[in-house]
């Protein structure tokens, strides 16, 4: 199994579209995906965000985060996020 761990911080004032994009544009495409197991976007408050991105494999977990990226260049708010990707892996 493999679990990424990301932060993100926003502007305060965008924490909720960016919530609405994760919500109806980013899960409806990675939930088929191969190996997807589970995600989690937490709004942690002060414009800062967390994802918990859960796959079989640290392959699935590559695919995937490449889709993200593309989603993030589509919608530029989503760019503004510094991301401090957290890696972990668990057998």
């Amino acid at each position: 199994m493999h679990v990424a761990i990301r932060r993100y911080q926003l502007d305060p004032a965008s924490v909720e579209e960016v919530m609405r994009h994760v919500n109806e544009g980013f899960i409806p495409i990675i939930k088929d995906a191969e190996g997807f197991l589970a995600y989690y976007a937490l709004n942690a408050g002060a414009g800062e965000i967390a994802t918990v991105s859960v796959f079989e494999d640290q392959a699935g977990a590559d695919r995937i985060h490449k889709v993200g990226c593309r989603l993030d260049k589509a919608k530029p708010r989503c760019i503004t996020a510094e991301s401090s990707g957290e890696n972990r892996r668990r057998s």
